[in-house]
C-alpha cells in the first residue's frame, strides 16, 4: 500500500484552504470608504452650561450637558459618551473656537478620563 508523500498532504491542505481564502476575501465586508466615515465628523460643536449641539454633515443633535456620562481624552480629541449609548461625540480640540481647553475640562472635570 501506498503511503502519501508530503507533497501530496501538504496539496490536501492548501488547495481548501486557497479556495476560502479566496470567498473569504469575497464575502468579508470591505470598510467604509474615507469620505463614508468623515460624514460623521462634526464640523461644529458648541456647548454651553445647559447643552452641547453637535452638527455633522449629516445630522445636528442637542443634548442635555447632565446625560454626559464619560469624557475620554485621546491627546487631539475628547470623546464623549452619554446615558443612551448610540450617542457618541468626537470633539476635537482643534477646532476649539471660543473659550479653552481648561474651561472645557473644568465643566467635565468629575467626568473627564486621560489616555
Amino acid at each position: 500500500m501506498n503511503t502519501p508523500n508530503k507533497l501530496t498532504l501538504l496539496r490536501i491542505i492548501l488547495v481548501p484552504v486557497f479556495i476560502l481564502a479566496i470567498i473569504a476575501s469575497f464575502t468579508v465586508p470591505k470598510n467604509k470608504k474615507k469620505s463614508e466615515s468623515t460624514k460623521e465628523l462634526p464640523y461644529k460643536i458648541t456647548i454651553d452650561e445647559e447643552q452641547i449641539i453637535y452638527e455633522s454633515p449629516t445630522k445636528s443633535e442637542k443634548i442635555k450637558i447632565q446625560s454626559v456620562k464619560k469624557v475620554v481624552d485621546y491627546g487631539e480629541f475628547f470623546y464623549i459618551t452619554f446615558d443612551k449609548a448610540e450617542n457618541v461625540f468626537v470633539c476635537q480640540k482643534d477646532l476649539l473656537i471660543e473659550g479653552d481647553l481648561k474651561t472645557f475640562e473644568a465643566l467635565f472635570s468629575d467626568k473627564l478620563h486621560r489616555i
